[in-house]
């Protein structure tokens, strides 16, 4: 009885220290499934119009001061101010502004083959759910709105071996871009990039 239960220990062990050894030769594993629905585009909106716009900084024109306090408008009230708005799209030559929000992070690490008391492998879980909108700087009305959530799974051999925030972050949001404001275009690089 004995040595049965130290066989299993042992298999287990090797099994453990054999599954960490392949995913440490294998980089930083990791999954990831995104999902993002979106409100349909106009069908009066030209996706075109994007390609020909400016990216001009806030700081640059001088309108950081009224970007906050657009910002801080839309924090109280869910709504983007008209005038503040037309003023800033005014000011950076841009009909069509974007804000990106985040509506919730979580992350979770879970041990997994545990022997001895000593954890061989842990995972961890990053969930983001993000939402963006489109709003129209002259008539101050949003002309599209999307949502989207990715959760990635990275094996953790190490706390460097993990996909940075800003990769997922950027991931989402092109695919939330692509996906339901460019749908039928080429590739978002084509406006964005």
């Amino acid at each position: 009885m004995i040595e049965g239960s130290i066989t299993r220990r042992i298999d287990g062990t090797v099994l453990a220290f054999t599954v960490a050894l392949l995913a440490a030769g294998c980089g930083p594993a990791y999954l990831s499934d995104t999902y993002a629905t979106s409100t349909p585009r106009p069908a009066s909106f030209d996706v075109g119009a994007l390609a020909g716009e400016p990216v001009n900084r806030l700081t640059d024109q001088g309108l950081a001061a009224e970007y906050a306090d657009l910002l801080s408008g839309f924090v109280r009230n869910g709504i983007l101010e008209r005038q503040r708005l037309r003023r800033i799209g005014s000011g950076l030559g841009a009909r069509y502004m974007m804000l990106p929000g985040l509506a919730q992070l979580d992350e979770t690490v879970i041990d997994k083959f545990e022997a001895g008391g000593l954890k061989l492998l842990r995972n961890r879980v990053t969930t983001l759910r993000l939402w963006l909108q489109l709003w129209d700087a002259q008539s101050g009305h949003i002309v599209w709105e999307s949502a989207g959530e990715v959760t990635v799974s990275t094996v953790l051999l190490s706390p460097k071996q993990s996909v940075p925030l800003e990769e997922t972050v950027q991931k989402l949001l092109f695919d939330m871009i692509q996906d339901g404001l460019l749908r039928g275009k080429t590739k978002t690089e084509d406006y964005f990039g």
